[in-house]
């Protein structure tokens, strides 16, 4: 099973190289780089600057088999 925070790291990785090389692979509207690249590559960065905090918050959260069902 894939973890969340691998997807966030290799979906801020392809949101980055995708937004750097949007003129070049045909998805740009100008050329140049603009507002809608820049934007690709903050939020780019802020998926890849997540990942390691979700991974550490995954890690102590106790495991949903471990913990003991309430009886009523």
């Amino acid at each position: 099973m894939t973890k969340a925070w691998n997807l966030l790291t290799i979906g801020g990785l392809l949101l980055i190289m995708v937004s750097f090389f949007a003129d070049q692979i045909g998805v740009g509207r100008n050329p140049g780089f603009g507002w809608g690249q820049g934007a690709g590559v903050v939020l780019g960065l802020v998926l890849i600057l997540v990942s390691p905090y979700m991974k550490r918050r995954r890690a102590r959260l106790p495991d949903s088999t471990d913990t003991a069902t309430p009886q009523s």
